[in-house]
């Protein structure tokens, strides 16, 4: 029982921090610095609760799925996953915006290129603040 309670605890940990992490990141870079050119393309129906309830799953599913399936532990395992996670989600969320937008290329390999960096800090964070049992 006390076992469940601490992974549960590091589990809930990692995924705030990581969700903070991301969420502030993605609100920096997207939002004052504006490296990406998406002028032409806006929702006009931005929804915070939603943006932050999207990046809460996507922490939590990345710290999950670093828990249940890193083959080793450490700040190696953790960047390994970071690359992993962010090649796979990369491929698919910037592959499909490029496909139903008409966003240059140079803006999606841009978008591709700093959430591979937010997925490699993010795993080395994980890797800090839920080391696995190999990593005693």
């Amino acid at each position: 029982m006390i076992g469940s309670h601490i992974k549960f605890q590091k589990l809930a940990l990692s995924t705030g921090v990581i969700a903070t992490l991301l969420w502030g990141s993605h609100r920096f870079i997207y939002g004052y610095l504006d490296i990406i050119s998406v002028r032409g393309v806006h929702r006009a129906d931005t929804n915070l609760v939603l943006e932050i309830g999207l990046i809460a799953a996507v922490s939590f599913i990345f710290v999950w799925s670093y828990s249940a399936w890193a083959r080793r532990g450490g700040m190696l395992g953790g960047l390994q996953h970071g690359v992993f996670y962010g090649v796979l989600a990369g491929v698919l969320v910037q592959g499909w915006q490029y496909w139903a937008f008409p966003l240059p290329l140079g803006s999606v390999a841009i978008s591709f290129g700093v959430g591979m960096v937010q997925f490699c800090i993010s795993g080395a964070i994980v890797a800090w603040l839920y080391p696995l049992p190999c990593d005693h």
